[in-house]
């Protein structure tokens, strides 16, 4: 038994030296040597369950995520109390996207550590990402209870509220994540997109351009400063933002998406085809890719391609909002009543859509209503649809004024009469064949029908 017991202790000494060198490695970032030295401990102990464990960061941070879990669930085998091996297969779940079983990870360990404050920070990305949205936000407060200086907590819950539209306590979120950690640079780019939605364009430049003096390879900034360049008109400046995102980041198809959206706005089709072309190369399921790309064979007059397009932007999300507003006003395209309906739940289910994808939603089943015949509904939703776009005008501060409208088509109307047509007429008669004549250009605006 002595014996035994004796070169179990030698053993172990050996084992946690490895360890040890494998840590001091791991610290200095040399995460080949650390491995080297944790795959040694586990040789000499194969039930250390902290050369699992270890064995399972190094694999998450080389983006090994599915090989990390299975070492740390291992590791848990041997050690299923332990709070560290929980909380950070949690985050293993979380970036391989199951969320479900990070939220029951999350949920049983709370019994075993019921104030560990990063435990409820990943429950709340778990149950944020189910649209558990309530208990997200109870589970991130309780983080920030327990740990009132979790940076990560304090930033996850300001997306939670950016995401629900609810802006100002977002900002506020935000706003309380940089004064606990000045260089955690992802709350400036999601306070930049918060002040982006709310309008406020200035202040959304200043906070990307302190991230951008901190750290000037921060690419989310660096894209979000795009995005609000693009909204300023500041258009070269913008196609210098984009293009420094796809030097730095290749991979980054949102900055090849809105650069090609810049160039579509320049009515610079050919070079935004190639680009919605390259994105989907990069992202073949990104719906906003297919999305674009239509509108951009729209644009090009190349119809049949463009339906196409839209369609598939819709298999990829059916909640695609833009991809139905899109395909209703190609006056081409008839949803079913399994449409219709899901349409409607979403004006009165859905949280976090936008004002403008709301009056979109109402339009989209105007128009569909009108082809299907039902005149009577498609006249309530054509008008309220108005009613809310005339709402969302008057909150950025433009407003439509109809006797103005009317008074300018009644003047329309008393100058293009019979007579004016019929003078027009005499007067090509007794002309040269090059005289400018009066041209009515009808088509759908923007659907490449003109």
């Amino acid at each position: 038994m002595d014996l035994k017991w004796d070169f179990m202790a030698k053993n172990n000494l050996k084992t946690q030296a490895l360890i040890e060198r494998g840590t001091n490695a791991h610290k200095a970032g040399q995460f080949d040597k650390a491995e080297k030295f944790y795959k040694r401990a586990l040789k000499s102990d194969k039930n250390n369950a902290d050369s699992l464990h270890l064995l399972g960061i190094i694999s998450h941070q080389t983006g090994r995520h599915k090989h990390a879990a299975q070492l740390i669930k291992r590791a848990l085998l041997i050690k299923p109390n332990e709070p560290n091996y929980n909380v950070n297969l949690a985050i293993i779940l979380n970036t391989l996207s199951l969320w479900s079983e990070a939220e029951k990870i999350c949920v049983a360990t709370i019994q075993i550590a019921p104030k560990n404050a990063e435990i409820y920070n990943n429950l709340g990305r778990a149950l944020a990402a189910q649209n558990k949205l309530s208990d997200a936000e109870t589970a991130y407060a309780k983080s920030i209870e327990f740990a009132p200086n979790n940076v990560s907590a304090q930033s996850n819950l300001g997306y939670l509220y950016m995401m629900q539209g609810r802006n100002n306590l977002a900002e506020t979120a935000f706003l309380k994540a940089i004064k606990i950690d000045e260089t955690f640079l992802l709350a400036y780019s999601n306070l930049a997109t918060t002040y982006l939605t709310m309008g406020s364009l200035d202040r959304a430049e200043v906070i990307c351009r302190t991230a951008l003096l901190k750290e000037p390879e921060f690419v989310p900034a660096i894209h979000s400063l795009g995005v609000i360049l693009t909204r300023m008109k500041k258009f070269d400046d913008a196609e210098k933002a984009f293009k420094k995102v796809m030097r730095l980041s290749p991979l980054h198809s949102q900055s090849v998406i809105n650069l090609a959206s810049l160039y579509s706005s320049q009515g610079k089709f050919g070079l935004a085809k190639t680009l919605f072309e390259q994105a989907i190369q990069l992202q073949p399921k990104n719906s906003d890719a297919y999305l674009n790309l239509g509108v951009c064979c729209s644009e090009l007059g190349q119809l049949d391609e463009a339906l196409i397009y839209l369609k598939t932007a819709l298999e990829y999300d059916p909640d695609n909002i833009e991809a139905y507003y899109v395909l209703s006003t190609s006056g081409k395209v008839t949803f079913d009543s399994g449409i219709i309906k899901k349409l409607e739940l979403m004006l009165t289910s859905a949280i976090g859509i936008t004002a403008d994808h709301r009056i979109k939603i109402h339009f989209v089943l105007a128009m569909q209503l009108e082809r299907l015949g039902d005149l009577g509904r498609s006249f309530n939703y054509y008008k309220s649809g108005n009613q809310y776009r005339s709402q969302l005008f008057q909150k950025s501060g433009l407003n439509f004024d109809y006797d103005q409208h009317y008074k300018e088509l009644q003047r329309y109307e008393r100058t293009f009469t019979k007579s004016f047509f019929e003078k027009w007429s005499k007067l090509n008669v007794n002309t040269s064949s090059t005289s400018s004549s009066p041209i009515f250009i009808l088509g759908m605006p923007r659907s490449g029908t003109t």
